[in-house]
């Protein structure tokens, strides 16, 4: 099911119309500091802060990035399991609703389908 298309009689630019088809869909926002969030879009104003809702942070652990880097360097038979690597390397929290500063954002993802 499609999200509702959010409609603006004062700024209704192109920009506005793309930016609308993501509200309420889940996004992974990306910060200079590496952290990611991912949670659902609710809003975004002018100076680029996007709301999101239902949030979890997740912060990448120093000792696992430099342990793994060794043990693909020193291993010749290298296994891929994205699951354990996700959970090995990230700390993650529930942060719930959050305003990320437009300035410090990096980039910003779409994962998945709206939740409405």
């Amino acid at each position: 099911m499609a999200a509702k298309e959010v409609y603006c009689p004062k700024n209704d630019t192109e920009n506005i119309k793309e930016l609308s088809r993501y509200i309420y869909n889940k996004l992974r926002v990306t910060i200079e500091d590496k952290r990611e969030f991912i949670g659902y879009f609710m809003c975004i104003d002018k100076d680029k802060n996007i709301i999101l809702s239902a949030t979890n942070e997740y912060c990448l652990k120093e000792e696992t990035d430099k342990k793994d880097q060794n043990e693909i360097d020193n291993s010749d038979d290298f296994e891929f399991d994205e699951n354990k690597m996700f959970e090995d390397k990230y700390e993650s929290r529930f942060v719930g609703l959050i305003m990320i500063p437009g300035k410090y954002i990096k980039k910003v993802e779409a994962v998945s389908f709206p939740y409405i």
